[in-house]
Formats: C-alpha cells, sequence, structure tokens
C-alpha cells in the first residue's frame, strides 16, 4: 500500500517550514460528507468553530459555518494529527506538518489515508506541497505522491 520505507524520510524531511496537504480536487458538498462519515467511522476527529469544541455537523453546516467563523476538523492518526481548516468548498485539504511524519509507521498511516480517502470518494488524492497561489493543475502536476480510487498502492513520484 506504501511506497518503499526508506523513501518517506525524502518525502516528509521538514523543508525551511514547508506545509503538505493530503488534497482532493474538484469536491463538492456530496463528496465532503463522504469524507466526514469516512473519518469520523475510522478515526477519532474533533471538530470546532472559533476554538469552541463542538459534535461533528454535517458537511452542508460545516461549509455555511466556515462563512463566518474559523473551522477546524481535526483527524487524529496515530501519533500527530491532521488538520483541515476547510478553506475552500471545491477542495478537500488536510494539513500535514512534515516534522510530525518521523517515521516509516508515520508516513504509512498518511498512505493508509490517502488510499482510504480515494476509495471512499472515489477520487484521486494527491499529497502536495504548499506552493501559495499554484492553481490546481499546477498542485497536481507539483504532487509529491498521488493516490488513486481502487489503487493498490500510493504512487511518489520522489
Amino acid at each position: 500500500m506504501a511506497p518503499r520505507n526508506d523513501k518517506y524520510k525524502r518525502i516528509f524531511e521538514p523543508d525551511k517550514g514547508t506545509l503538505l496537504f493530503v488534497t482532493v480536487f474538484d469536491v463538492d458538498a456530496a463528496d465532503w460528507q463522504r469524507l466526514l462519515d469516512y473519518v469520523s467511522r475510522e478515526f477519532l476527529v474533533a471538530y470546532s468553530e472559533d476554538g469552541d469544541q463542538k459534535p461533528l455537523p454535517s458537511a452542508s453546516s460545516i461549509l455555511k459555518a466556515r462563512e463566518i467563523s474559523a473551522v477546524m476538523l481535526e483527524v487524529m492518526l496515530p501519533g500527530f494529527t491532521l488538520n483541515s481548516h476547510l478553506e475552500a468548498a471545491n477542495q478537500i485539504r488536510l494539513d500535514v506538518l512534515p516534522e510530525d511524519v518521523d517515521s516509516d509507521e508515520k508516513a504509512g498511516a498518511v498512505f493508509h489515508l490517502m488510499m482510504s480517502i480515494a476509495n471512499a470518494l472515489g477520487k484521486h488524492v494527491f499529497l502536495t506541497p504548499e506552493l501559495g497561489s499554484a492553481t490546481d493543475d499546477e498542485l497536481r502536476q507539483k504532487a509529491l505522491c498521488e493516490a488513486a480510487p481502487k489503487g493498490a498502492a500510493v504512487q511518489c513520484r520522489i
């Protein structure tokens, strides 16, 4: 499922504070709901609005709340947490701090999550670097790794 274990250091090695993202492009409210259903079933999750913890609402409620509040979804993986600030309704983006992924096991957890999301949504999932104002196409081209729906493994370009 995961790339060769010796690759994780090159993929997740901190590079001047560069953030990585587990990214799904071209999503809608139904995709967000499938993501929420999947992660709440398979992982510990926390949801907050303006820093106040709340029960996980529906995707449509979150997408409305983000217009007036700072919303955050936390997905807890073994030993570290991925955050989503739900900044764009048409893109799922979970923050990955490279310094948090400091072992083969943690890298495997990220790759497992990518494969699981790809299968749950039926969409390609990318591990993308933070590139500021890059377009979705530029991010796809610069992606470090990709998980395809029903794929056997995460494919990395490093």
